[in-house]
């Protein structure tokens, strides 16, 4: 008769340390996952703060524009004002935040009126980063 060596015994000790090495494989492959996502994450984040930072910067232009139209087109209907309007914002939604904008009147003899220019500049600080945005406006005083 015919004896096989244990052949429970035998494979055991050949596997002896498989598993030391497959956990550290998936220690690894785990770590490298969580820093890619971290990474993903982060620049994500930062992305979003550029975004809102941006938007900030566009609305205190416009605002600006907004308020140098006012003093173009007076409620009261007093002259026009097209001097350089500087805006400096403190409202929660805009702090840290300013405005410029800059007028060109150009005068259109055929149509008995004046056209306006306005370049706006707003800017905005988040932290230590800045954010600018760039605003070209016309108007008319012409009434047809």
């Amino acid at each position: 008769m015919l004896t096989y060596p244990d052949s429970k015994h035998h494979s055991a000790h050949r596997q002896r340390g498989s598993a030391l090495v497959v956990a550290v494989f998936i220690i690894v492959v785990l770590s490298l996952l969580a820093t890619a996502l971290f990474g993903l994450f982060s620049s994500s984040s930062s992305a979003t703060v550029a975004n809102v930072g941006g938007a900030r910067a566009n609305f205190a232009a416009k605002s600006s524009v907004e308020e140098a139209l006012l003093k173009l087109f007076p409620v009261d209907g007093g002259a026009a004002d097209c001097s350089t309007t500087t805006v400096s914002f403190s409202q929660p939604g805009l702090a840290n935040c300013s405005g410029e904008v800059t007028c060109t009147s150009f005068n259109l003899d055929e149509l008995d009126a004046t056209h306006y220019r306005l370049q706006a500049s707003g800017s905005c600080e988040i932290g230590t980063e800045a954010y600018s945005r760039q605003l070209l406006t016309e108007a008319t005083d012409a009434n047809n």
